[in-house]
């Protein structure tokens, strides 16, 4: 028996469960996918033969092609006749999307999205003693992170998200769009958006302002704002999606678990991009958990404590000067670094 990963997996696992308790031959029926896009090609309505490593735990829970197609989500099945009685733990989203699925021998399948739809799954197992970590982009959306800012051919700023008359950057440039890029690709999942050079994305809900960088008082002061040297990482434009978190490999410590208010850790580098001497505080981390991936590590998702509301979601990060564990918050305005001059010459 097939069938397709939506939000109503649970309960055909009820069934799975009962078909073969009661009724054998149902091993050999199959169930349609779901809707696939009628414009697609007829490659992308095939589904997909996947082996399943139900028994061999030192093996991610279930072998994927390299390149994932589009319409993977409603291709991805499973055969009947490769289980005995599989358990599995399912997690979902607040718009009841599949978030992940956990087996009991300690692995797991996350899905990242992209306005409901699939744009990277990513498998955790353990072999030889060693936690491991793989992401498959879907075709697409490999290296896709969305302009923000009302940034290139958008419309110009309205009213309501108007830039301040005192902003001591008054535009959202080509430079600053190629860093945000650059940032989401180091600390975010295929789909991610980095907030990093005062600007939020424009598709955030009204009540979240366009600019949240330096600005000059009427004291003739210069004073910072919460971007100012720091970064937002959003799953989409509009700040309502989730997406995986990273931290690029090099660290030599590390906090042991978020901090119990805005959950918090903390990463020691002795170099960092074009710095020595760093520490990246990451904040809002949910589902805190070390995984080497390549040449980064993924420590969770984003939206934890501090970081989550209702259609709003997102990780704050800052970069400091120094080995210095999470500063104080009074002391953190005068350590912070510039993500840009971390990562010049990247963008």
């Amino acid at each position: 028996m097939r069938r397709t990963l939506p939000s109503r997996l649970s309960l055909f696992f009820v069934l799975i469960l009962l078909c073969r308790l009661f009724i054998p031959g149902c091993v050999h029926a199959s169930l349609s996918p779901l809707e696939t896009s009628p414009n697609a090609p007829s490659e992308v309505k095939t589904p997909l033969t996947l082996s399943w490593n139900v028994a061999n735990k030192q093996l991610p829970l279930v072998d994927l092609p390299e390149r994932l197609l589009p319409d993977f989500d409603s291709r991805f099945t499973y055969p009947l006749d490769q289980f005995g009685f599989p358990l599995f733990h399912i997690n979902y989203t607040n718009d009841g999307l599949i978030d992940s699925i956990d087996d009991s021998g300690d692995r797991s399948i996350n899905f990242d999205y992209s306005l409901g739809h699939i744009v990277s799954v990513s498998q955790t197992w353990t072999s030889a003693a060693i936690r491991k970590t793989k992401t498959w982009p879907v075709k697409g959306y490999e290296t896709q992170v969305f302009e923000h800012a009302n940034f290139s051919n958008s419309p110009a700023f309205g009213a309501v998200k108007a830039i301040p008359k005192n902003a001591t950057t008054p535009s959202y440039t080509r430079q600053m769009a190629n860093c945000d890029r650059m940032l989401a690709s180091i600390f975010g999942g295929p789909a991610a958006v980095a907030a990093a050079n005062g600007f939020e994305p424009a598709g955030l809900a009204n009540q979240y302002p366009i600019y949240r960088g330096d600005v000059v008082g009427d004291d003739g002061v210069r004073r910072r704002g919460h971007l100012s040297y720091a970064m937002h990482l959003y799953g989409n434009q509009n700040g309502t999606e989730d997406t995986a978190l990273y931290v690029p490999i090099g660290f030599t410590s590390h906090s042991n678990q978020p901090t119990p208010t805005d959950a918090a850790v903390t990463f020691y580098y002795p170099h960092l991009g074009n710095l020595n001497n760093v520490t990246v505080a990451v904040f809002h981390v949910a589902k805190f958990a070390i995984s080497y991936e390549g040449d980064r590590v993924r420590i969770g998702s984003i939206g934890g404590r501090g970081g989550s509301y209702a259609f709003y979601k997102h990780s704050h990060i800052e970069f400091y000067r120094g080995n210095t564990g999470l500063p104080p918050g009074g002391a953190r305005e005068n350590l912070r670094i510039d993500p840009a001059a971390v990562f010049a010459g990247r963008f």
